[in-house]
């Protein structure tokens, strides 16, 4: 974890519609550039407009680093401090749980879910870093100030969020609540 300012904050995927990454660009825009500096993975058909956007509003704070395969992109991730997660304030991703949640809660990083529903109570409930509602700068840039604000805590929250993981979306915890599956069947 780096620990120190400006935090890094990382996203990492599909730069399209449903991600509606607006919200999440405009609340870390207006934090002071001294505080967090976002870095953007990958490439969709929002990459263009986004980085219009950030031009337009001279964002100091926000880098796209265009898209790196997936068996480069995890020695850029744990480098990070905070991982985030936007989908846009839809019904359907509020009873989504995106993979990008078990991939970011495997690499022992603490989240920003602005998702709602299913994965903010996940990342709530493990501790695992802050939530906000999807689609609102407002929300995420008061998570975004809380985060910052408990330096002292990002370990444990990816500490955390690596052991709900383990314990939850693991391969083999899946298996294991298979096979006590089976057993309630068979007796």
């Amino acid at each position: 974890v780096n620990s120190g300012f400006p935090a890094q904050l990382m996203y990492a995927g599909n730069l399209g519609a449903a991600q509606s990454l607006i919200s999440l660009i405009d609340a870390v825009g207006n934090l002071p550039a001294s505080d967090i500096e976002f870095q953007i993975y990958g490439n969709g058909v929002e990459k263009e407009n986004l980085e219009a956007h950030v031009a337009n509003l001279c964002y100091k704070n926000i880098f796209f680093k265009g898209y790196l395969p997936p068996s480069e992109i995890f020695n850029v991730l744990v480098l990070s401090d905070v991982l985030a997660v936007h989908l846009g304030d839809e019904d359907l991703f509020k009873i989504t749980i995106p993979s990008k949640t078990q991939s970011s809660m495997a690499l022992n990083k603490p989240l920003l879910m602005a998702v709602g529903g299913e994965a903010n109570s996940i990342v709530e409930n493990a501790a695992a870093g802050v939530t906000a509602l999807p689609d609102s700068q407002s929300s995420i840039q008061k998570a975004l100030v809380e985060f910052l604000a408990q330096p002292k805590d990002w370990v444990d929250m990816g500490c955390n969020a690596r052991q709900y993981y383990l314990e939850n979306f693991s391969i083999a915890s899946n298996y294991n609540k298979i096979d006590l599956l089976l057993e309630e069947v068979r007796a």
